[in-house]
């Protein structure tokens, strides 16, 4: 959305992670894409148009707790 990236548990609708990133009003015109690595971990590219930009996060899973840093 404009405001970030949040991820669910598809069965329940629980939120599983998110990361802000606020973009006000402009719209996020690019799909997320998803880049696993070889440590078994996972890092979303997000995108917004007009020269905004790109970022990079990182996501793992440490026990029951979600982790997410840029």
């Amino acid at each position: 959305t404009d405001k970030g990236v949040t991820a669910f548990e598809p069965s329940t609708g629980t939120i599983l992670w998110k990361h802000d990133w606020p973009t006000e009003g402009i719209a996020r015109i690019t799909q997320p894409a998803v880049l696993s690595n070889t440590d078994g971990t996972s890092d979303v590219v997000i995108g917004t148009g007009l020269g905004v930009g790109l970022r990079r996060i990182h996501v793992a899973k440490e026990g029951d707790t979600w982790n997410v840093t840029e």
